[in-house]
């Protein structure tokens, strides 16, 4: 159970990335950001609605109001991640969210009394350093806005996670997960009010249903399963295994480059030197932190 928790999230996230890019390819409206994050909430309310009908049934307590606040900091947590993917490539942006569980380790500590060993520090930030290493690219290129972007959505994903760890442990999973989805839908379907989404919404809806629905059946499943491991397990950790997310999308990409080639509408990505070692040093950050 602990691996499934810990290792099939950053799968997901990392085929959800791939098809995010995807997703944002086009120059129409339908395509814009504003737009995937309202397609986003309706898939959450349909996920929501069998918690709902399973916490009637049992009479348990069915709504965390701060779980469902909290969904405004996930939702601008995407929102400037997809704006940093529309511009730059899939794993240079990634890369970025590296950082995570180095917010992680301070977040726990201050708001939930985490207090993690020397050697679980020592594999987290083995991990992140071995996930920025994997995902740079062999000129150092740095983009300031994405960049900026990247460290926005970090720190707002890190706040985000200490706080459904925070409300979420004090309270039954069905109820957690479903004050969160709901959460999430609601902040997401927000972006309705923007004239160039609701013009364009079923066009997306019409266009882009197919690899949305996998890509948003992708995402929660490895959200959900993200979420679950919060509740039992040190957030630091469970962002830094995580982390690994790098290591996937290269696969990922790789396959793509040479099977699909026009899927990502992106140059083919070279692997060097970097990708190699920083590859090995996340693998050994994770059995370290898996096994301590």
């Amino acid at each position: 159970m602990l691996w499934t928790l810990l290792l099939l999230p950053p799968i997901c996230y990392a085929l959800s990335n791939i098809l995010d890019k995807h997703l944002l390819t086009g120059e129409g409206e339908e395509s814009s950001v504003e737009t995937l994050l309202v397609i986003g909430g309706i898939f959450n309310v349909i996920l929501a609605i069998p918690f709902l009908i399973y916490l009637l049934i049992q009479g348990d307590q069915i709504f965390v109001p701060g779980l469902f606040i909290n969904g405004i900091l996930f939702t601008g947590a995407i929102w400037t991640y997809l704006k940093a993917l529309e511009n730059d490539e899939v794993s240079g942006v990634s890369l970025w969210h590296q950082t995570i569980p180095i917010f992680g380790i301070f977040g726990g500590l201050i708001f939930l009394g985490e207090v993690l060993s020397l050697f679980q520090i020592f594999a987290i930030f083995l991990v992140v350093f071995g996930g920025l290493m994997a995902s740079i690219s062999k000129d150092f290129k740095i983009n300031t806005k994405v960049v900026l972007l990247m460290l926005a959505s970090s720190l707002l994903l890190t706040i985000n996670d200490t706080v459904f760890a925070y409300f979420g442990r004090d309270v039954s999973l069905s109820t957690a997960l479903f004050s969160d989805l709901i959460g999430k839908a609601v902040w997401g379907i927000v972006f309705i009010i923007f004239a160039h989404v609701h013009r364009n919404i079923f066009v997306a809806i019409k266009e882009k249903l197919s690899i949305q629905s996998l890509n948003e059946i992708i995402y929660i499943i490895g959200d959900a399963l993200f979420d679950i491991a919060k509740l039992y397990l040190p957030i630091a950790i469970v962002q830094a295994t995580a982390s690994t997310q790098p290591v996937f999308v290269l696969i990922f990409s790789l396959f793509l480059y040479k099977y699909f080639p026009n899927f990502l509408k992106e140059k083919k990505e070279k692997i060097h030197i970097y990708k190699i070692l920083g590859i090995l040093i996340i693998v050994i950050g994770g059995v370290l932190l898996v096994l301590k």
